[in-house]
């Protein structure tokens, strides 16, 4: 496959899922987004987060289990 080859369906989604969705210690997720998004929680109080392409809902762990958590998707495949 050549690197401009657009992938669409399934073995995007799995691809996509494989990359983003896995634990990753290291990745870029973990190191900088996690911690802003906990911080920002605590620092307004909120008492409701909606996430806004959430995947598979990971950031839900990140969210006090007083803060109402809604996650949304769009899982539509090509």
């Amino acid at each position: 496959m050549n690197k401009h080859q657009v992938l669409y369906g399934q073995q995007l989604a799995n691809e996509w899922i494989d990359y983003v969705e896995a634990e990753n210690p290291e990745g870029s997720r973990e190191r900088e987004l996690y911690g802003l998004i906990g911080n920002w929680v605590k620092a307004t109080k909120a008492k409701r987060v909606v996430d806004i392409g959430c995947g598979q809902g990971i950031c839900s762990a990140l969210i006090n289990k007083d803060v109402e958590y809604i996650g949304i998707d769009n899982r539509k495949f090509f």
